[in-house]
């Protein structure tokens, strides 16, 4: 089993939970647990497959995709925010309602609500180890596409953002206190809207990731990604350092459960379902540690 070739596998399992994670984190610092990460990965994906198969454009259909998830997104801070819904029905509302819309109008598109084969996309590696000869760490670091850099730059551009910048503190503040947030002059509402366009661009960025990656669109292809952000985000305990961490840690073990598969014979049901007995597993782990280090 080559060790690299594992967590060369595991960067690009990576790329997509990053980007949802960061999504998740900014709408949960106002206050709002997004519980529709989920439906906007899938909305995201199957309209830049879409809009690639009709057009054969990948940038114009790279920023469909991210208007289209940002419509979503700013529907359902909307619904949140001024009706005061219960976030908790309308993210799940959401992530059903985008399961039946994306099977809807692939129908009315493409006569049938299965795999979406668009044109190969030829994505050249960045940094190739080749022309930066460096024996190992080169390895690890080089020969990914633009993707994997992009979440990696996000990642230390969303920490600048939200703990080095005015803007940041704003918005932290409405999460840690929306009275005082409100007695200085803070517009919540704006903010929170802010929040939820972030996280949409995020997530629409898992999904162009998850599309790129196999140049086609398969229904539910999101494949709880949105569900084990939410896990990443309170394992992290809402820090973007351990947010890159937990996230690698989840892609380390999908990509050796794939390898796994193959030398042990595992069936595959079973390797579909390892992301979500590790969330499972860490989270009553977490719980436990909270419950112990809890002060009565």
């Amino acid at each position: 089993m080559n060790k690299l070739s594992i967590i060369n596998t595991a960067m690009h399992i990576m790329c997509p939970l990053l980007f949802a994670s960061l999504g998740g984190l900014y709408t949960l610092l106002v206050g709002s647990l997004n519980i529709a990460l989920e439906a906007y990965i899938l909305i995201s994906a199957f309209t830049v497959a879409s809009m690639y198969f009709i057009t054969g454009n990948i940038l114009l259909s790279i920023i469909i995709a991210i208007i289209v998830t940002m419509i979503f997104a700013i529907i359902q801070s909307l619904i949140n925010i001024k009706l005061k819904s219960n976030i908790f029905i309308v993210g799940v509302g959401l992530n059903i309602f985008a399961l039946a819309i994306t099977n809807i109008v692939s129908i009315k598109l493409f006569n049938h609500k299965g795999v979406i084969f668009t044109p190969e996309l030829n994505m050249e590696s960045l940094l190739k180890n080749s022309e930066s000869g460096v024996p190992i760490i080169g390895d690890i670091f080089f020969g990914y596409n633009i993707f994997v850099y992009l979440s990696w730059a996000l990642c230390i551009l969303s920490y600048i953002l939200l703990y080095k910048t005015p803007f940041g503190l704003r918005l932290r503040s409405i999460g840690i206190d929306i009275d005082s947030a409100h007695s200085s002059n803070i517009n919540i509402v704006k903010y929170q809207i802010i929040a939820y366009c972030i996280s949409a661009i995020f997530c629409s960025l898992a999904g162009i990731c998850l599309f790129i990656s196999i140049s086609s669109y398969t229904p539910s292809m999101s494949a709880g990604k949105g569900w084990i952000a939410l896990v990443i985000i309170f394992l992290a305990h809402k820090k973007i350092p351990a947010i890159f961490i937990v996230s690698f840690l989840f892609a380390i073990s999908d990509a050796f459960s794939n390898y796994a598969q193959a030398i042990f014979n595992i069936p595959s049901e079973f390797i579909l379902a390892i992301p979500f007995i590790i969330s499972f597993a860490l989270l009553v782990i977490y719980a436990m540690i909270k419950k112990k280090n809890y002060t009565y």
